[in-house]
């Protein structure tokens, strides 16, 4: 992991203490942020669901073999659905 990326790992673990985020897994405002960003997202009614790829599970291993993660945004917080 280069050091934009450990910068942009911690900025997210960061995040996740935020109220936005509260408690949410590290990778949670990283999709987020990605999908203001203009990354692609499936929209399914009220969740957001991206495609993970390698660079993905670069930054975050904890993703393991995850293909797909999904966001829904309740009462103004952001959580993985």
């Amino acid at each position: 992991m280069d050091t934009d990326q450990r910068r942009l790992r911690r900025r997210c673990i960061r995040a996740t203490h935020r109220p936005r985020f509260d408690g949410a897994a590290a990778y949670v405002p990283y999709f987020w942020w990605a999908a203001g960003a203009g990354r692609r997202a499936a929209r399914l009614g009220d969740v957001l669901a991206f495609e993970v790829d390698e660079r993905d599970r670069r930054l975050f291993p904890e993703l393991g073999r995850a293909t797909v993660v999904a966001l829904r945004v309740t009462n103004g917080l952001v959580h993985e659905d």
